[in-house]
C-alpha cells in the first residue's frame, strides 16, 4: 500500500540492515487503520503499531509504538 513507506527500513544502522518480518493491517472505522509490524535487526525482534488516520493528502500517523532498541554495545541498558 502506498502510505506505507517502508522502504525507510532499509536504511543500515551500525551495518546491518533491518529486516521487516511481517505486517498485519486492519481498518476498525472508516479512515483508520491500524499497522503492526515485526522488525529484525541483527539477532535482535522488535514490533512497531502505528495508527493512520486518512487524511486529505494521503495518511497521517497519530499514534506510533516501538520495542527495538538499536543499541547493541556491551553494557548498553545496564547489560554486561
Amino acid at each position: 500500500m502506498p502510505f506505507l513507506r517502508l522502504a525507510a527500513l532499509r536504511t543500515e544502522v551500525g551495518g546491518q540492515r533491518p529486516t521487516l518480518r511481517s505486517v498485519r493491517l486492519q481498518s476498525p472505522a472508516g479512515g483508520v487503520v491500524e499497522v503492526a509490524a515485526v522488525v529484525q535487526l541483527g539477532t535482535r525482534v522488535g514490533a512497531l503499531a502505528l495508527r493512520l488516520l486518512e487524511a486529505p493528502d494521503g495518511f497521517a500517523c497519530v499514534a506510533l509504538q516501538a520495542s527495538l532498541r538499536l543499541s547493541c554495545r556491551p553494557g548498553a541498558h545496564g547489560r554486561p
